[in-house]
């Protein structure tokens, strides 16, 4: 009998999903390859429950958070494409000049943000050597779907280890306070007080569309 594992990694707007042989549904080896799907939920159309500049304040909240200006050192990201339809992958490539580790975000057309790498794909392996390009993700696929819209990937390195919380990556989207707090204590090093040394850190922003084949 073949299952379907599933956890759902960011609410309404990623899937990773991994087709599983046996009767029980068990959570595959991080080494195997997976399907991540980046769906978002139905855009919001009641104009009701919908206040445009309130959306459009918490976008430009979050594009300043990762707006590079601070940066202590040199940050590419790009993607495949800056134009998705339907059931295409995307992938990401990050490039350093210094050693750094690095956290992925996405932003989702509803204002959605989880972390989507590292993953319970691949944990463990969030760092860069300095001028190599590194492709995201190696093990997995994220799969572009509706709605249709403007959606963005953020991200932050820095030159040392970045605790992520316990819950993240998880199943619960992340806040703009939390994400800020978040970029504030790594930025300060106030995550690791025995090292006196403040981290020196960057952040890098892409956006692409998604339009109907």
């Amino acid at each position: 009998m073949k299952n379907l594992f599933i956890i759902m990694v960011l609410a309404g707007a990623i899937f990773i999903s991994c087709a599983s042989s046996g009767e029980n549904m068990a959570a595959p080896e991080p080494a195997r390859p997976a399907e991540t799907e980046v769906i978002a939920e139905e855009a919001i159309t009641e104009t009701n429950s919908f206040n445009l500049a309130e959306y459009i304040n918490e976008r430009n909240l979050i594009a300043d958070l990762f707006n590079g200006e601070s940066n202590d050192f040199d940050l590419r990201v790009r993607a495949n494409k800056a134009v998705y339809y339907v059931n295409d992958n995307l992938s990401i490539s990050i490039r350093s000049n210094e050693l750094c580790y690095f956290v992925v975000f996405h932003l989702d057309v509803n204002n959605n943000i989880q972390i989507i790498y590292p993953n319970i794909w691949e944990p463990n392996m969030n760092f860069i050597e300095p001028g190599v390009i590194r492709t995201i993700p190696e093990d997995a696929d994220f799969r572009i779907h509706e709605p249709y819209g403007e959606e963005w990937i953020l991200v932050f390195a820095q030159d040392r280890h970045i605790d992520l919380p316990s819950s993240q990556p998880g199943i619960n989207s992340i806040s703009i306070d939390a994400l800020a707090s978040s970029l504030a204590i790594w930025r300060s090093g106030d995550d690791d007080p025995e090292n006196t040394t403040k981290p020196r850190g960057a952040a890098a922003q892409i956006i692409y569309s998604v339009l109907p084949r």
